[in-house]
């Protein structure tokens, strides 16, 4: 009867260490998730109201599923809804719009892009990129 309480408890303290084990490399563990061939950049420095903003974005993505955030930021940080994005795995080079809201007033603006990785249950990977500047003018 000893005997067999000793193996269940050394059977428990084992799965339990090995856990451990599993946690700590899903938390230090260096993922490779998403990563900027070169600088985002603006297709037309100014744009009005209501229309579409153009933008290259040159990247490698090493996951399938990415959260695409993005934000219109001066001096007040105006966000839109985030969008999942599903590809497959590898490098694209692709012009991408987002449309400028009708209530952003006339300023220079920079187009923040928050993209969220979640690579394990217990880790979530985030990177933030910044476009040129670009101009919103009034019609």
């Amino acid at each position: 009867m000893k005997n067999i309480l000793n193996k269940i408890s050394f059977g428990i303290i084992l799965f339990t260490f090995l856990c451990l084990l599993v946690a700590i490399f899903w938390l230090v563990c260096p993922y490779k998730t998403l990563e900027l061939n070169s600088p985002i950049t603006v297709v037309e420095k100014q744009i009005v109201n209501g229309q579409e903003l153009h933008y290259i974005i040159d990247f490698c993505k090493y996951v399938k599923t990415v959260t695409v955030n993005r934000q219109f930021i001066d001096e007040i940080i105006y966000a839109s809804e985030p969008v999942e994005v599903s590809m497959d795995t590898g490098c694209y080079k692709s012009i991408h719009a987002i449309r400028i809201p009708l209530g952003l007033h006339a300023d220079t603006y920079i187009l923040r892009i928050t993209a969220t990785i979640k690579v394990n249950p217990l880790r979530t990977i985030t990177k933030v990129f910044d476009t040129d500047k670009f101009e919103v003018i009034k019609k």
